[in-house]
């Protein structure tokens, strides 16, 4: 017997080091799952590339980056 539970609201945290090439990628997954999502939590683990730029460019209600 499947165990799924409805009506849920989820948050997510993101681990951000150094990964500018897929954390657009990551984010838009999460938006686009079919469980609803009340926040995306980026943590930002000092990356010295671009990352920390483009989750700010991304951001909106539902996401939060430290």
């Amino acid at each position: 017997m499947g165990f799924f539970v409805r009506n849920v609201d989820v948050d997510v945290v993101i681990p951000l080091y150094n990964c500018a090439a897929f954390i657009k990628q990551a984010i838009t997954s999460v938006q686009n799952q079919t469980v609803s999502v009340r926040n995306i939590i980026v943590v930002n683990d000092g990356s010295k590339d671009d990352s920390p730029h483009i989750v700010s460019d991304r951001k909106s209600t539902r996401l939060n980056s430290s």
